[in-house]
C-alpha cells in the first residue's frame, strides 16, 4: 500500500507543487482518466492554480496536429499560459 501512495500523483501534491494545466482524452488507452480527475481536486485542496480539460477523443498522445475532437486544446493551453504570465501576452 505504501508504494501505491508513493506512486500516486494525487497523494504527492503539496504547497510546493507547481501550477498545473491538465489535459486528457477519455479514450486514452494508456493512462486512466481517473488519474487526472483525482489529481485535480488534490491541486485545489492545496490551493495550486490549475485547470483540467477532458476531451472525448485524442487517445494517449494528442500531438500538435488537428486531431478530431480536441482542436481547442492548444488554444486553451496558450490562454492558460498567458493568464498565468508564463508566456508573454500579445
Amino acid at each position: 500500500m505504501q508504494l501505491i501512495a508513493e506512486f500516486s500523483n494525487d497523494e504527492q501534491v503539496n504547497s510546493q507543487t507547481p501550477i498545473t494545466f491538465l489535459v486528457q482524452a477519455e479514450n486514452d488507452d494508456v493512462l486512466p482518466l481517473m488519474n487526472s480527475i483525482n489529481y485535480f481536486p488534490a491541486l485545489k485542496k492545496n490551493k495550486i492554480k490549475s485547470e483540467l480539460h477532458i476531451y472525448d477523443d485524442g487517445g494517449h498522445r494528442f500531438g500538435l496536429g488537428n486531431t478530431p475532437g480536441n482542436k481547442n486544446r492548444t488554444t486553451a493551453c496558450e490562454a492558460w499560459l498567458r493568464a498565468n504570465n508564463l508566456i508573454l501576452a500579445q
